[in-house]
């Protein structure tokens, strides 16, 4: 699994990284009371302060909706919408396998349409009429391109 400094966080979700967060290293994601070190977490509403205080998460995302009275030595990152902020972060941390170069025997590509060198087009991919796809590009599973694109 990646890993990712805190700091790299807090930069994708667009706010000031805490101070010593050049030092924490996210390498997962897990509930407050099952958070450890190397794991962010999140504090989303009042009822889950008790686990928040208790936590061993690495750092945490706090909701500001409950960004009152936070002391403590364990980093955070104080969002406009913790699960949201969660959702992105999640991305980092996704591991979507890329198809193979060619074209996956389950895609539809529309006899006139273009395809570069290099192409990956995924399972159930559908391609249509006078469409171009340049070198290199991945088309995932389920992906339209409707004509003339």
């Amino acid at each position: 699994m990646p890993s990712h400094s805190l700091v790299e966080i807090a930069r994708l979700l667009g706010i000031t990284p805490p101070p010593g967060a050049e030092s924490v290293v996210i390498m997962g994601v897990a509930p407050l009371h099952e958070a450890g070190a190397g794991d962010l977490s999140i504090f989303s509403a009042e009822q889950y302060r008790p686990a928040f205080a208790a936590t061993a998460a690495a750092a945490v995302l706090v909701d500001q909706s409950v960004n009152t009275d936070i002391d403590g030595t364990t980093p955070v990152l104080v969002v406009k919408n913790a699960d949201s902020a969660l959702a992105q972060v999640l991305t980092l941390f996704a591991a979507v396998p890329r198809p193979p170069v060619g074209v996956d025997r389950t895609a539809n590509v529309a006899d006139d349409a273009t395809l570069s060198s290099e192409v990956r087009i995924g399972p159930n991919v559908q391609i249509g009429h006078r469409s171009s796809i340049g070198k290199g590009c991945v088309l995932y599973a389920g992906v339209f391109i409707g004509d003339d694109v």
